[in-house]
């Protein structure tokens, strides 16, 4: 059974899908000239990847609300984008911080933390991040994501080992 990470940006998503022992990354940074053609372009983009592995469970970032007000709203929008047209998979959403304590031991870990962390436990999975930044959080995400579902009983043992 695969699993799902997603780590969103502005313009920008990046999925990481875990099969089996196996990771698969992809990003997409979309320049279009129109907001909504951009959102429309990397909500698209992450429906079709989730369908060509026929995911049944994929795990999103939160959207943080910081001090920056444009920021925040434009990763919101790209947020609703994403999951609007994830409708027919559960697509389970997970607090920055949450996954970050779940995975790496210390939910407020900053990004270098989180790419020296996987290197550390997953160099194979690392490479495969092939040095984004967003590849290395939709990894842990996705490890997150299987750890959760470990715990529920719904993932077959055959998916390597838990994060812990």
């Amino acid at each position: 059974m695969a699993v799902a990470g997603i780590d969103l940006g502005i313009a920008k998503v990046a999925i990481s899908v875990l099969d089996g022992d196996s990771l698969h990354t992809y990003v997409r940074h979309s320049d279009a000239a129109s907001r909504g053609s951009q959102l429309f372009d990397l909500a698209t983009y992450t429906s079709v990847i989730l369908s060509a592995w026929q995911v049944p469970s994929g795990f999103i970032a939160s959207t943080l609300v910081g001090n920056n007000t444009q920021y925040s709203i434009q990763l919101a929008q790209t947020m609703g984008a994403v999951l609007s047209t994830l409708v027919s998979y559960p697509v389970y959403q997970v607090n920055v911080g949450t996954w970050k304590k779940e995975v790496l031991g210390n939910g407020s870990s900053k990004k270098d933390r989180v790419r020296a962390w996987l290197e550390a436990n997953y160099p194979a999975y690392a490479v495969s991040c092939d040095g984004d930044q967003d590849s290395y959080d939709a990894t842990c995400i996705a490890l997150y994501g299987r750890g959760v579902l470990a715990r529920s009983g719904l993932l077959l043992e055959e998916l390597g080992p838990v994060p812990h």
